[in-house]
């Protein structure tokens, strides 16, 4: 990473204290150099084989901060792994819970639809009734109706009747 010795090319000692991030942690090359330091300002290829010309420490340091870098990585990679793992476990729990509650609020749904559907045929059996019952209770009032009229019609016939052959009264029968 740092010294890109496992990369095959060679880095300065220049180019070696700018392979850090504002973490400190080692950025990896691949296979180009800055020539910022020169004030050069271009990127250009390196063309010298890994380790030709650097002092062994340059590499040693180059080697160390590339097997930091793999550990850092590495633990990044545990730690998300550990923090998916559980987030996937949460998610699973979580999932099995509303499943449940789901399952209860379904029977629930059953039940109301069972007794909904029992009021259903108990109403449908009063309103049969009901409409029997106002059948003959219609009969039964314009039955009574229909028996004040002839009593009404009887009693003005009476009353007629009585008008026009009132009692006659004998002459005989006053002296």
């Amino acid at each position: 990473a740092g010294g890109s010795a496992g990369l095959g090319c060679a880095v300065d000692d220049a180019d070696a204290d700018a392979d850090e991030d504002a973490d400190g942690r080692a950025l990896s090359r691949t296979g180009t150099l800055a020539g910022t330091a020169a004030g050069g300002g271009e990127r250009r290829k390196q063309s010298r084989p890994a380790g030709a010309g650097l002092p062994a420490a340059t590499s040693n340091v180059a080697t160390k901060r590339s097997m930091e870098a793999v550990e850092d990585e590495s633990a990044k990679k545990d730690y998300l792994l550990k923090e998916l793992e559980s987030m996937a476990s949460t998610l699973k729990n979580e999932a099995l819970g509303i499943n449940t509650i789901l399952e209860t609020q379904n029977e629930g749904l059953d039940k109301l639809g069972d007794v909904a559907e029992t009021n259903v045929e108990k109403v449908t059996t009063q309103r049969k009734r009901m409409g029997k019952k106002n059948s003959s209770s219609l009969v039964l009032c314009c039955g009574s109706y229909m028996m004040m009229a002839i009593m009404a019609v009887v009693f003005f016939v009476t009353v007629m009747f009585m008008r026009i052959f009132h009692k006659r009264v004998s002459l005989a029968t006053e002296r």
